[in-house]
Order: structure tokens, then sequence, then C-alpha cells
């Protein structure tokens, strides 16, 4: 089937457009869902999610990709100014490009207990971003400075925004151990939801 998608949050640009999905084309009992959706020319969100195991089986296996591009991201600093500097810390605007992909394995012990291992690999990567209300893209309110305090057009301070020239990638891994007896997932009436999990990341390729 095919169905429309939707998303706003306040002072985010609001993004539609449609998910496809389809519980046979895998196989009986599998699934595979597609995203599509837009907010304009620098706005777009996909994502692919791929369950070729039947939903009855002890193991499952699910495998996704997700890509998002945006230019309405917020950053105020990353919070290690003192009290007194605190107030030069303003909203900005930024992009991003984030591709992550991974999978996730599923194994029903016994019934009501699953456990659950999580492989993800992440990559990001920033721009300028637009101005929205009063808040100005990330090159003019951090933007490099020259010994005289002024504001070197098209640059991005460093220092004030580490990670912002190379981006990040990095690699997660986690698991959970999940007691599960509601009768119902989307409506239930009756259990209930215990989860302990952990995740570890790490970044590569130079990212540190």
């Amino acid at each position: 089937g095919v169905r429309p998608a939707f998303l706003y949050s306040i002072s985010f640009a609001p993004v539609i457009g449609l998910r496809f999905f389809d519980r046979r084309l895998l196989g009986p009992k599998t699934d595979f869902e597609v995203t599509s959706m837009t907010g304009g020319v620098h706005i777009f969100y996909g994502s692919v999610t791929a369950r070729p195991t039947p939903s009855d089986r002890a193991l499952e296996v699910t495998v996704r990709a997700i890509y998002n591009m945006r230019n309405d991201q917020v950053f105020t600093g990353i919070g290690y100014a003192s009290d007194s500097e605190k107030t030069l810390e303003i909203p900005s605007r930024y992009g991003i490009e984030a591709l992550d992909t991974g999978g996730r394995l599923t194994w029903t012990v016994v019934p009501a207990v699953f456990l659950d291992v999580d492989t993800m690999l992440g990559v990001r990567r920033y721009s300028n971003g637009t101005v929205i209300g009063t808040e100005q893209p990330i090159d003019e309110v951090y933007c490099g400075r020259t010994l005289t305090g002024q504001c070197i057009p098209g640059t991005v301070d460093p220092v004030r925004v580490p990670g912002y020239h190379t981006g990040t990638q990095f690699f997660r891994a986690a698991a959970d151990l999940r007691f599960d007896s509601r009768d119902n997932w989307f409506n239930p009436s009756s259990g209930g939801l215990v989860e302990l999990g952990a995740q570890w990341t790490h970044g590569f390729a130079g990212d540190d």
C-alpha cells in the first residue's frame, strides 16, 4: 500500500511525502517499507527498511538505511563556555547531510523475552543554514573573525563549532534485553514492558 507521510516540528520546516509498504514482497509475513519526504530544494528525507524474515520466526533480521538532508538545524554552542560567556551562545541555523545504515537481529529467547543486537554506521556533513525568524545562518553567528573582531564572510570558527568543516563518521553497536508481556503492542490493555540496554559508539577514519 501507499500512505501519505507528514512531519512538522515548531521552528522547523514541515516535510510531506509518501510511504510505501509491502508485507509480502520479500515473502509471507515479511516487511518492506520506503519513505520519501521533502520540504523544499534543501530538505529531503528518505528511508528504506527491510525485514526478510517472517514475523513469527524466533530469529528476525531487519536492515535499514536513512538519508536526511536539511538546512534548518539549530546550533547554540556546545556548552563549554563559562557563565559569563554563555550570553554569546545564540541560536544559529546550519545544514546537515546524514546517512545512517545498519541492521538489527532479534532473538525470541522464550515467549515475551527478546534479545536485540543493533549495528549502525553514521556519516554527517555540515553546511551553512538558512534564515528562520530571527535566527541567522551559522556562518554569520559563529563566523571566523579578524584580529579586530570583524566577521570573515563565509567562514565558521572551528574552535566554537568543532567538526563543522570535517564532518563526522562513526560506528555504533547496541544490545538490549526486553521483557514484553503486552497483549497488543499498539493498543495494550494489559501487560508491561521492561528493557535494559547498552550502546557503544566510536569514530573512524580519523574522527575522534
